[in-house]
């Protein structure tokens, strides 16, 4: 079999184009140093390329806001184009050089700001917050549903969530079987009282009110028994049920991601996390995929141990 003739090259010819006005000033990196015009550089450290075009650098300004902000300064952080300063315990936002009041009262020290999914977050050891067009505010803890498929009488349930580190509520979903009133949580001494039950019920879709004679429920605290004024109808995870655990007991839990002083965003476009640390022990925590209001209880991991 005949081989496939050699393709001939030929040699390339390049061409010099001449700009026939090439302009004043600028970078200069043909001649040396003190052979370049007084408008001509040798470089460029003040210059940037933003989109295949060559612009100054950004640079910075000057806002003073001596006498205008609290004292003392304690924290700094920038979001959309708003830098947002915790002095004193008040938090302020400045734009354009313009000082703005948007809270009066922020509990606690020295505090931090960090980002994570697009949202300004801020903690201070003592509140965890959120900003937005409306200033800071608490934030919305996520409330997991421990277990599904309850009996009413507690006896079977299918654990799918864990704690949340954060927040003492929790949900319980219960199988109505049409002739029970009392309902045991997983959970006994619960906070509430008859001034603020601190439960809320969801039969079916209608929400039932704690005290009503009605279409109502008691709570014995203690215990962790719901009682409702009718049994509930049959039906498959047909009774919701959310309460918080003593506050005392879940302290310990509550400070160990309060009381942390460093965070981090770690995790890729499908499993972005936020990790925090500096709690005073050896522990690092990671709450849930974009949610920085839900640190599952078990989700930590001791620096330097060797056998996890």
């Amino acid at each position: 079999m005949a081989r496939a003739e050699t393709p001939k090259l030929s040699s390339t010819t390049y061409n010099d184009y001449l700009l026939s006005s090439p302009g004043w000033g600028g970078l200069n990196i043909a001649d040396l140093e003190y052979d370049i015009e007084d408008n001509q550089s040798p470089d460029m450290i003040n210059m940037m390329v933003d989109d295949g075009a060559l612009g100054k650098r950004y640079g910075q300004s000057k806002v003073d806001i001596i006498g205008t902000l609290s004292k003392p300064i304690q924290a700094i952080g920038e979001y959309d184009g708003t830098l947002i300063v915790q002095a004193g315990n008040k938090m302020y936002s400045i734009i354009d050089g313009n000082v703005s009041l948007i809270n009066e009262y922020i509990p606690g020290n020295k505090g931090r700001f960090f980002t994570f999914n697009r949202q300004l977050l801020f903690m201070n050891g003592t509140v965890y917050l959120a900003y937005d067009e409306n200033g800071f505010h608490e934030l919305d803890y996520y409330v997991p549903d421990i277990a599904i498929n309850m009996k009413p009488d507690g006896s079977y349930a299918d654990l799918i969530e864990e704690y949340n580190r954060l927040s003492c509520k929790f949900k319980n979903t219960f199988n109505g079987d049409g002739t029970s009133i009392n309902y045991q949580l997983i959970v006994k001494n619960l906070q509430g009282n008859t001034d603020d039950p601190m439960v809320e019920c969801i039969v079916g879709t209608e929400k039932w009110v704690f005290g009503a004679s009605e279409k109502g429920f008691t709570v014995n605290w203690e215990d962790g028994v719901v009682t409702f004024t009718e049994a509930p109808a049959e039906g498959v995870d047909n009774v919701i049920i959310t309460a918080a655990m003593s506050r005392d007991e879940s302290l310990e839990y509550i400070e160990s991601i309060m009381k942390c002083k460093y965070m981090y965003n770690y995790g890729g476009n499908n499993n972005s996390r936020l990790f925090v640390a500096g709690n005073g022990s050896s522990c690092y925590y990671y709450s849930d995929i974009f949610d920085a209001s839900y640190f599952p209880e078990s989700q930590y991991a001791a620096v330097g141990n060797g056998t996890d």
